[in-house]
């Protein structure tokens, strides 16, 4: 479901302002705080023992106040913080050895 409107919201096929309003309430997206958008681009291909759903869930874990799709063979996360700096500095360290150990998991 948040799948969905976050692909519908992307392709620019709800524009109804109350919709959009309506559905970033169900899901707990405030656009009035500090707002991120992170797009991962993983090629499965070079990538053994693993795919994008289990490269999304061990992001997940790291970016904990996060909602995320597969979109068009990307990972598309939207992070939503209320103080300024949107990811720690452990945060980002953390995120750049998981995805270094993920793109190393190769034959």
């Amino acid at each position: 479901m948040f799948g969905n409107f976050v692909i519908k919201l992307l392709e620019g096929k709800i524009t109804d302002a109350t919709n959009i309003e309506d559905n970033c309430n169900l899901f707990r997206l405030n656009f009035t705080q500090n707002t991120a958008i992170m797009t991962f681009s993983i090629d499965e291909s070079e990538v053994t023992n693993t795919n994008l759903d289990y490269c999304r869930n061990k992001i997940e874990e790291i970016l904990e106040d996060s909602n995320s799709i597969i979109y068009n063979g990307h990972i598309v996360f939207i992070l939503t913080t209320s103080n300024q700096n949107t990811l720690k500095d452990s945060t980002t360290k953390n995120l750049k050895n998981t995805l270094r150990i993920m793109l190393c998991m190769q034959a």
